[in-house]
């Protein structure tokens, strides 16, 4: 049996300043995938991004299977 693994989202939302997401566990485009309904449900304005070395990584298969997309 393979282990299993993990695809975390944290979010840091501090009182007046900016709301920070850090995607682990998932590769390509996935995570940006995985945090658009939160991005929009908190009004969807990205004043920036940074990319982790993993988002230019393939995605499998069953990344985008899961995402949806």
């Amino acid at each position: 049996m393979a282990p299993k693994t993990y695809q975390t989202i944290t979010v840091v939302i501090p009182l007046g300043g900016e709301v920070t997401f850090d995607v682990e566990g998932v590769k390509g485009k996935a995570c940006v995938d995985l945090t658009k309904s939160l991005q929009d449900a908190l009004g969807g304005d990205v004043t920036s991004s940074k990319k982790k070395p993993e988002y230019f990584d393939k995605e499998t298969e069953k990344a985008k299977l899961k995402t949806g997309v």
